[in-house]
């Protein structure tokens, strides 16, 4: 017995200090770990210390060409430190974080889009999270961009590329008058800087200022030293929308022709020549062109479907039209527009309920349209519910006084009614609106 309770004694002081033998040899390997760690960063900030501002400054391109925008502006402020005085770092180091600001948002917008989605694995949504934690620094703002942009100019006065990188700056916050301004003194210091005249060409059209807009695109097309832009099948089709909202509609469709020229499978060319031609009259042509760009892009563009259904519409094809505005309402539900084609189809189809509950689901996303209750009304007087057929055409009348075709649908329905006397005051109102005219 006693040689058994040795033997355990023996084994139990054995196991113990095995497990002390254990714990020694992690502390001293955890302590040559963090030594290594140590001489790495200490070597590492010699090496750093030995670099001049322009090793730093090529480390940072080698890292902006990669996309490592958060480790460019590390080398960047590093290049800046040792030699503060060189305006193409604050430049560099100011587009490194415009371009990181643009990543960490689309990083965001991916983590909130991919977290809705229950078919996505909690790993898969943990990794895109981990990933935008790691390219994000939210210490950084536009702001910081435009003082480095500024920083530039203040030491060159004359740097082109720092106005027009600021200007892009002031374009992305909707600032579009002052990116004009930056704009205008890049094309200052370099007559033929074919991207500052197309930024200014988008600038001017968001200004509603499309003459501009052509002029700035011509130049863009037009520019002797810069062929990729003559050759850019995007730059035709924004000087094409600029002719369209001008109502130079075979101008839009010429320009669209040569952006499709180039890009065949461009899709929104196919539909604002549709458009374009729409507004024509040449409702076949829209279709074709339509049923082009669904083929290109078939569930990503609820307006290429209503641009179709409303051509289907004028060619009488109320059945296709109703088809394509169902396709339209699948992809974004919310626009009160598809609702109201849909009905006015369904109208010509005599399905008149079907109507009533297309334009009241019109009303409900858009209550200030005038035509909505108008519509929805003429469909419930063919149903001869004549009295809500009235309260639509008052309702529209309230935010449309001066239609004189709806005081007039008002006192047909007042008539059915037996209101005499109040449809004859709606036809002298009608009257009266038509001879303002």
């Amino acid at each position: 017995m006693n040689n058994n309770e040795d033997l355990l004694k023996n084994c139990i002081e054995s196991q113990k200090r095995q497990k002390e033998i254990l714990e020694e040899t992690k502390k001293r390997r955890l302590k040559n770990k963090n030594n290594a760690e140590h001489t790495k960063n200490l070597l590492q900030v010699s090496k750093d210390e030995t670099k001049t501002a322009p090793e730093f400054f090529i480390l940072a391109e080698k890292d902006y060409e990669k996309g490592n925008f958060k480790e460019a502006i590390t080398c960047l402020n590093k290049a800046i430190e040792i030699d503060p005085k060189v305006a193409n770092y604050y430049l560099r180091r100011g587009i490194a974080k415009f371009n990181l600001i643009d990543k960490q948002d689309l990083a965001d917008y991916l983590v909130n889009e991919f977290g809705k989605d229950p078919e996505l694995s909690k790993s898969y949504k943990k990794d895109l999270e981990n990933y935008r934690d790691v390219i994000s620094d939210k210490n950084l703002d536009y702001q910081s961009a435009i003082e480095d942009y500024n920083k530039a100019l203040e030491i060159n006065p004359r740097f082109g590329n720092a106005f027009f990188h600021r200007g892009c700056l002031k374009e992305k916050l909707e600032d579009y008058q002052s990116a004009i301004d930056d704009y205008n003194k890049a094309l200052e210091i370099n007559t033929k800087f074919g991207d500052a005249f197309c930024h200014r060409g988008w600038c001017k059209g968001n200004l509603n200022d499309f003459d501009g807009a052509i002029i700035d695109f011509t130049k863009a097309i037009e520019n002797p030293k810069d062929e990729y832009r003559a050759k850019n099948q995007f730059i035709y089709v924004d000087r094409a929308e600029a002719k369209f909202r001008l109502e130079d509609y075979q101008g839009a469709i010429d320009d669209c022709n040569k952006g499709i020229e180039m890009e065949p499978e461009y899709g929104e060319a196919f539909k604002l020549r549709g458009k374009a031609k729409y507004l024509l009259k040449d409702y076949q042509g829209t279709i074709d062109d339509c049923t082009k760009a669904i083929k290109i892009n078939p569930d990503e563009f609820d307006d290429f479907y209503f641009c179709r259904a409303i051509a289907k519409e004028k060619l009488e094809d109320n059945e296709g039209a109703i088809d394509d505005f169902t396709k339209a309402i699948k992809i974004d539900t919310d626009v009160a527009i598809y609702y109201f084609g849909r009905a006015r189809s369904k109208t010509a189809l005599k399905d008149y309920q079907g109507a009533i509950d297309d334009f009241t689901k019109a009303i409900k996303i858009d209550p200030n349209n005038a035509d909505y209750y108008y519509f929805r009304g003429i469909a419930r007087e063919k149903l001869e519910d004549n009295e809500g057929a009235i309260d639509d055409f008052t309702k529209a009348i309230d935010i449309d006084p001066d239609d004189a075709f709806t005081y007039l649908s008002r006192a047909d329905a007042k008539r059915k009614l037996g209101d005499n006397e109040g449809a004859d005051e709606d036809d002298k109102k009608a009257e009266k609106l038509k001879n303002n005219l």
